[in-house]
């Protein structure tokens, strides 16, 4: 069966569509047929070439949701340990780590791996099994790789873009420790400050302060749980009164 992919020949220019033969899956594997692929900033700058770990020809796309097709052997589990089956909507770490090394076995850290590796951005598709990146039919996913089910009945496109900045910030999230009753400052309103408002509320923060970016960014902020918001690239709190004061620039 041939898998059809959108490939990265050169930098600075339009993506290529390329053919390349389905893989045969490795013990603990499982396949997943692409059902949404988010394009996410990085992609854009890794287009251009601004990114020094990318190996031409590669697949970019490291945001996705896909269907479980195949599974090869010992059946694959979700995070809560419960069995994937044929016909599963999940959603999947970008980023694969050992799993052995000092900082995932002993320290518990795995996000400082020193082997870690991520779909659509660090391996070339110039050999098997071709199929690294979201921007494909289909993708063969790592047995390391962490999984999430999806209900049938939410929005998957929603989700695509959780497993990229929506994980950076929840691991940022865990390493500050916001607690109830804290005032959290937002720079910048992007993807990243928009799930760190959305985290933010949901531990219970009582002040959520955005600024910078645009109006509709902000306005997203807010109905994520931001407090106040402004525009613009200084920005004045005023902590006892609870309000945010900007200088536009």
């Amino acid at each position: 069966m041939e898998v059809r992919a959108m490939v990265l020949e050169r930098f600075n220019q339009p993506l290529v569509e390329k053919s390349f033969p389905l893989p045969k899956l490795e013990p603990g594997q499982i396949l997943v047929k692409i059902l949404v692929a988010g394009v996410c900033g990085s992609d854009v700058y890794m287009q251009k070439g601004i990114d020094p770990r990318l190996k031409l020809p590669m697949i970019l796309g490291h945001e996705g949701v896909g269907e479980v097709v195949e599974i090869s052997g010992e059946k694959a589990y979700v995070v809560d340990k419960s069995p994937v089956k044929i016909g599963d909507k999940v959603l999947w770490s970008r980023g694969v780590t050992c799993g052995h090394c000092y900082f995932c076995k002993i320290k518990g850290t795995p996000s400082l791996c020193l082997n870690r590796w991520v779909y659509g951005i660090h391996l070339s598709c110039a050999e098997p099994p071709h199929l690294t990146g979201n921007y494909a039919q289909y993708l063969p996913l790592h047995p390391n790789a962490d999984l999430f089910r999806l209900d049938d009945a939410v929005d998957i496109e929603v989700f695509a873009p959780a497993s990229c900045s929506g994980g950076t910030t929840a691991h940022a999230v865990d390493l500050a420790g916001i607690e109830p009753g804290d005032t959290v400052l937002v720079q910048g309103p992007g993807p990243l400050g928009i799930y760190a408002t959305a985290f933010a509320a949901a531990r219970g923060a009582t002040q959520i302060f955005v600024i910078g970016g645009t109006p509709e960014r902000l306005e997203i902020c807010r109905r994520m749980g931001a407090t106040a918001s402004a525009t613009g690239r200084i920005a004045r709190l005023d902590w006892r009164n609870r309000t945010v004061a900007h200088t536009a620039h």
